[in-house]
């Protein structure tokens, strides 16, 4: 894998802005759009995080009365029509394992990382957590894996600072400095995003199913346990207790069908 991802042709440094979040909106925009402006014959015009945060202000001058956050970067990012969609992740999601699974199947996130130790970080370009006090909040792009398949994150530094403009996560640092994760879904990407969500999805039905299995009729409830069953056995995967056996399976289909 290429050590600087295709796209990102600039390393930005916000220099004294407050507004890492742009920078970070802007690494995943341009991520996504110039490899794939290239491939189509034309070029993407960089995207500056200096102006991103500008255009946010005039169109939302009153919900920013400090530091751009990512979810209002997301909503204008999705609204003007830079990004297709954006999701947070889920407390139990807000890992390393999970991240590394985005990054992937092609996925571009905005993460916010605290308790980091910057100077450190800066200096050796491997993520540092603070060991006394509360360290700072700071937006970034979570770009690529490097070979070693640790996470690496696009910076808003400038170049001479970490590993020419990046920075690598191990995963018992990043799980310890990770506040707030978002995948970034491109404007034709949601197929893909769907493919990869589909099985959080087939289980968000069977619970359901199992919800509702209390207030069926004898023959419903069995439907209904034999409907889990093959969710859980050849989608997910899963030997649950309730699963029907290979026989009450039998004796359900000659009875049904």
């Amino acid at each position: 894998m290429a050590y600087k991802r295709e796209g990102l042709k600039i390393i930005p440094d916000q220099g004294n802005e407050g507004s890492c979040t742009a920078f970070a909106m802007c690494s995943i925009i341009n991520g996504y759009k110039d490899p794939k402006r290239r491939a189509a014959g034309g070029e993407w015009e960089y995207l500056d995080g200096s102006v991103f945060f500008q255009l946010v202000n005039s169109k939302y001058p009153a919900d920013l009365q400090g530091a751009l956050t990512p979810p209002m970067a997301l909503k204008y990012a999705k609204e003007v029509g830079y990004i297709a969609d954006y999701q947070a992740l889920t407390a139990s999601q807000q890992n390393a394992k999970t991240i590394k699974k985005l990054l992937k199947a092609g996925f571009l996130l905005l993460v916010v990382l605290t308790k980091v130790d910057r100077k450190k970080t800066e200096a050796n370009g491997m993520l540092t957590r603070r060991t006394t006090g509360g360290g700072f909040a700071h937006s970034l792009c979570a770009c690529t894996l490097d070979r070693n398949d640790n996470v690496k994150f696009v910076n808003s530094w400038g170049e001479e600072r970490g590993l020419e403009g990046y920075f690598i996560a191990p995963d018992e640092e990043l799980n310890y400095c990770l506040s707030q994760a978002y995948v970034v879904i491109d404007s034709d990407d949601t197929q893909k995003m769907n493919q990869l969500l589909y099985k959080k999805r087939i289980s968000e039905a069977v619970n359901i199913l199992s919800n509702q299995w209390k207030y069926g009729t004898v023959e419903e409830k069995e439907a209904m346990n034999f409907a889990n069953s093959m969710l859980r056995k050849v989608c997910l995967g899963q030997d649950h207790q309730r699963n029907m056996s290979k026989e009450q399976v039998l004796d359900f289909v000659n009875k049904n069908f």
